[in-house]
């Protein structure tokens, strides 16, 4: 749960790497209003247009986060918007909030693990190769049955 002082609603917390992220997704040239996470933050976030019409905060405000950590203890933390990004994606505006991946592990008490690694390639033909290349190198990181459906899969 994200809440404000007025109101609250769902969303889905996402601990980045600022400068990995937007290597990938560009993050920070979708943010219209504050400034785009740092490293150096604490306890900052990103939140979409639409959850911050929501909520009825904006750059500056506090909001609490809300939710279960990995022994499923319930847990919050405050948190100021230092931006506001748009996507032509409503959905994503209105559910996802982004928090730098130490402040997010530290509530969840997940040290600094991750479960999700993207990889951005500049052509769709590198995507069988460079699969085989990950997989092969790393093969602990996929369980046997994702390992088929995935070789199956266009990425």
């Amino acid at each position: 749960m994200v809440a404000s002082p007025g109101t609250s609603s769902g969303g889905k917390f996402i601990g980045i790497d600022p400068a990995s992220e937007d290597s990938v997704t560009q993050l920070s040239q979708n943010v219209t209003e504050g400034e785009y996470l740092s490293p150096q933050d604490k306890n900052k976030v990103i939140i979409g247009k639409k959850l911050a019409e929501k909520l009825k905060v904006k750059v500056r405000s506090k909001i609490v986060l809300t939710f279960q950590d990995i022994d499923g203890n319930i847990v919050a933390g405050a948190f100021r918007i230092v931006g506001i990004f748009q996507s032509y994606n409503s959905t994503l505006e209105e559910m996802n909030l982004y928090v730098n991946q130490a402040d997010l592990a530290g509530l969840q008490n997940t040290e600094n693990n991750v479960h999700e690694i993207a990889i951005l390639l500049n052509d769709a033909d590198e995507v069988p190769e460079y699969k085989k290349v990950l997989f092969d190198r790393y093969p602990s990181l996929l369980t046997q049955s994702w390992k088929e459906l995935a070789l199956n899969l266009a990425l």
